[in-house]
């Protein structure tokens, strides 16, 4: 079974990069992994996977949106 995912990052990635990402996630899921990848310059830096309904956030944006949540329950 092939499972399908679909990668979004700030700027090109490499074909090493993709190469060893594909093979971390076929290690976590145990099967074969189709990605699907694009660029999207919002994200600033970092990469987010999706796979069906899961989604793993790497991004800078997520993490300062994060950030900024933290701050504002702080005041």
């Amino acid at each position: 079974k092939t499972l399908r995912a679909t990668v979004t990052s700030a700027a090109a990635l490499s074909d090493g990069y993709l190469a060893k990402l594909r093979g971390e996630l076929e290690k976590v899921t145990g099967q074969k992994i189709e990605m699907t990848v694009h660029k999207d310059p919002a994200l600033i830096a970092g990469v987010v996977v999706q796979i069906g309904d899961k989604v793993i956030d790497g991004s800078v944006r997520a993490k300062l949106q994060l950030f900024r949540e933290g701050l504002a329950q702080t005041s």
